[in-house]
């Protein structure tokens, strides 16, 4: 779920723990088009 405005979340930062944990990794930024890019890459 999402965290209300103004208030501190470690969404981003807990899926890139889990994505390590699962020996993947996520890249967010900016996205080609435009827009923000979060992309989780894991090995499945």
């Amino acid at each position: 779920a999402a965290e209300p405005a103004g208030r501190p979340g470690h969404g981003l930062v807990g899926m890139r723990e889990r994505a390590a944990l699962l020996g993947g990794r996520l890249t967010t930024g900016r996205g080609p088009a435009g827009g923000y890019l979060v992309e989780a890459e894991l090995p499945w």
